[in-house]
């Protein structure tokens, strides 16, 4: 029997770099652009994955034996099924495809979609249908732990929940999970300032000030973190406007400007070139 799953990549609404702070984040799924990973069985004890573009690349390994990292942008691969192997799955020979719509690299989180999928799909070869906190949980461990990547729990819990959601990051697992159930659409636009991301070097220094106590910093994490609540309870009621969820976002792009100063001269175009053609916010 063979399986194809899909995971969405997500858009931050309101909170950004609040999940490693230990803080609250909004998220929205970004159904429009999803991870598809195809599965099958095979029976001569090897697992073999190929991505198709814009990797293009493939890999191959014992099911039975040890999975080493080492082979670019498959590992996050080999780091799930390392995770499921702890979580007492018994790996076995399969074929494993990967496709993707979502823009890598662009700030989508691409490689959680990836990691989500993956542990859905392969979890159902082995005959174990995954909640999404599950998926979510092997798809952070996979990223985090066991390849080191400088990132949150908001990604995968997003792209595993799906829809629009509100994460309590303050524990692991998220303390508090809520999903928000549309009554009608959040239209989101999503830009792109075609401009390389430095995702690691600005988490790396925005970590440094959080560590050396940078009043501007923990001023800004405080105001974002009471915004987020604000924006949550916004949106839950049945009559929110966009234009009030606008305005939110707008706020919420002034902190991340000020107080954490992550925001770049293209981001603030892109926004200003947006608000122009009649957004109501920052998306």
């Amino acid at each position: 029997m063979s399986f194809v799953v899909s995971a969405p990549g997500r858009v931050c609404l309101f909170g950004d770099h609040m999940d490693w702070n230990w803080g609250p984040v909004i998220t929205y799924a970004t159904e429009e652009f999803r991870n598809y990973v195809y599965v099958r069985p095979r029976g001569d004890g090897w697992i073999h994955v190929r991505s198709h573009q814009p990797y293009n690349v493939e890999d191959r390994f014992k099911a039975d034996g040890e999975i080493n990292y080492g082979v670019g942008g498959l590992d996050y691969v080999r780091a799930v099924l390392n995770v499921l192997k702890e979580r007492g799955f018994s790996l076995r020979g399969m074929d494993l495809e990967v496709k993707t719509t979502i823009p890598v690299g662009t700030g989508l989180s691409s490689s959680a979609a990836l990691c989500v999928s993956t542990a859905y799909a392969v979890a159902l070869l082995l005959g174990s249908k995954l909640t999404a906190p599950e998926a979510a949980e092997i798809a952070y461990t996979a990223e985090r732990k066991r390849l080191g990547i400088n990132c949150g729990q908001m990604d995968p819990y997003a792209s595993a929940l799906g829809s629009v959601c509100y994460l309590d990051c303050s524990a692991e697992p998220p303390k508090r999970i809520e999903r928000l159930r549309m009554g009608r659409p959040l239209p989101v636009l999503i830009g792109d300032t075609l401009t390389p991301r430095k995702a690691g070097n600005v988490l790396a220094w925005l970590g440094l000030r959080v560590k050396e106590g940078d009043p501007e910093m923990l001023e800004g994490v405080r105001r974002i973190i009471s915004l987020v609540e604000e924006a949550w309870r916004m949106l839950n009621k049945p009559d929110w406007k966009p234009r009030v969820i606008g305005s939110l976002m707008n706020r919420n792009q002034k902190l991340l400007r000020e107080y954490l100063r992550v925001s770049t001269f293209e981001i603030e175009k892109l926004i200003y070139a947006s608000l122009r053609a009649g957004r109501t916010g920052p998306s």
